[in-house]
């Protein structure tokens, strides 16, 4: 009998501490400011905007990554009519190209280039080997592929064809032209298509750009 009315009591005397801890638990939170109210409190006073440099202009500001630029390049559905290929003074005459109306300049897709050239010719190296098609045209040949579309860009930042990068380039394109005019393309696309060609090119046109930037310097 004795150890049932232990027990009860036990029980009884842990009931009523549970609820004594309930009680003064549910007290002092009803005088915390709730988690929604502090944050609501620190919003009323923000952090200060970041400052924006006074020679930045909006269009550099907002210019778009070269990722971004890349891919509408390449999702494009237009035709180069001869633009791809750079021609000495094309940028300063609009006439030579009288189907266009103008040159191809990597520059209107990729404005970033404007601000970061380097960058730009570094990303653009990197997808020489990219053998997906693209929906710009050749004329009068056929869809270019993303590799080659940078070929084209490489030509017209630095101002040199890709043929003109090695001797032996131009000679493989002279030999296929000779046999069929067709094949004009074609050579640029079988060398971005091979691994151990498009490496090459890759390293070609790193170089190229290199000793591009060190004569300007030298000049300057």
């Amino acid at each position: 009998m004795r150890r049932i009315i232990l027990k009860l009591a036990i029980a009884l005397l842990t009931f009523v501490v549970g609820v004594l801890s309930a009680y003064v638990i549910w007290l002092n939170r009803s005088h915390t400011p709730p988690r929604q109210a502090i944050h609501e409190g620190h919003a009323s006073h923000p952090a200060p905007p970041q400052q924006t440099s006074a020679d930045a202009t909006t269009d550099e500001q907002n210019v778009i990554p070269l990722e971004e630029g890349w891919a509408r390049l390449t999702a494009a559905e237009f035709c180069f009519y001869g633009t791809n290929m750079y021609h000495p003074g094309a940028d300063d005459d609009p006439s030579a190209y009288s189907e266009t109306g103008g040159p191809f300049r990597p520059d209107g897709w990729m404005p970033s280039l404007k601000g970061d050239e380097r960058a730009g010719v570094e990303f653009l190296i990197r997808h020489i080997p990219d053998t997906s098609r693209t929906q710009a045209h050749v004329d009068p040949l056929g869809m270019a592929l993303k590799g080659e579309v940078a070929v084209y860009c490489l030509q017209h930042i630095m101002r040199v064809n890709w043929y003109e990068l090695k001797a032996d380039y131009k000679t493989q394109l002279d030999l296929a032209v000779a046999r069929d005019p067709g094949q004009y393309q074609a050579v640029l696309q079988r060398i971005v298509r091979s691994k151990r060609g498009s490496k090459e090119m890759m390293r070609l046109w790193a170089r190229y750009y290199e000793n591009l930037k060190q004569t300007s310097t030298s000049a300057n």
